[in-house]
């Protein structure tokens, strides 16, 4: 939609001005932090989620880990 549009490019826009993608368009916009995992969900209506995905993300932990190559 033009919303997301508009809020994606506010948030790359603010980032390369500045380093902080925090804009109008967005609730506060925190810094990732490994515990907690804050990320923010850019959508029609965005939100700062705490570990979106996690139950994916953490079944995914017990598979070995695999290296394309030799």
């Amino acid at each position: 939609s033009d919303r997301l549009m508009q809020t994606v490019m506010a948030s790359w826009g603010a980032f390369a001005r500045c380093g902080n993608p925090a804009n109008p368009h967005v609730p506060e916009w925190r810094p990732f932090d490994p515990v907690g995992r804050q990320t923010m969900c850019l959508d029609t209506e965005c939100r700062l989620a705490s570990d979106p995905g996690g139950q994916a993300r953490a079944a995914l932990d017990g598979l070995p880990f695999y290296s394309y190559g030799q």
